[in-house]
């Protein structure tokens, strides 16, 4: 039986186009914060939020550590508390930065017009 490996070629490809479309040019505009907290949630849909308030680096580095930690914590932790820590981890904490960078650059965008 074979087993499938990871290809680290493929994933490098998909972090690498990430990054540079976070090198393209981003509306200067206002931006809901609740509409981004939303984005937040849904999968996939999170790279666009921080595409638009120019943080998608950061947004990739929060996902990685964020599933980084996730496991580690899986690992160490009986069930009923892993999934409270998983919850957190992957969900309350990209929440947060989305949230505070949002405002950030809405006051940004607020003192340039």
């Amino acid at each position: 039986m074979a087993f499938k490996t990871f290809h680290y070629q493929n994933f490098f490809r998909t972090v690498n186009l990430l990054i540079l479309v976070s090198l393209l040019v981003v509306e200067q505009k206002l931006v809901n914060v609740n509409w981004q907290t939303l984005f937040c949630i849904i999968p996939y849909v999170w790279i666009w939020a921080f595409y638009r308030i120019k943080k998608l680096r950061m947004g990739i580095v929060i996902a990685i550590g964020a599933g980084l930690a996730s496991g580690a914590w899986s690992v160490f932790m009986p069930f009923p508390y892993r999934l409270l820590g998983n919850l957190v981890i992957s969900i309350v904490l990209p929440i947060y930065f989305i949230r505070q960078w949002s405002r950030e650059w809405n006051e940004k965008i607020s003192r340039t017009t």
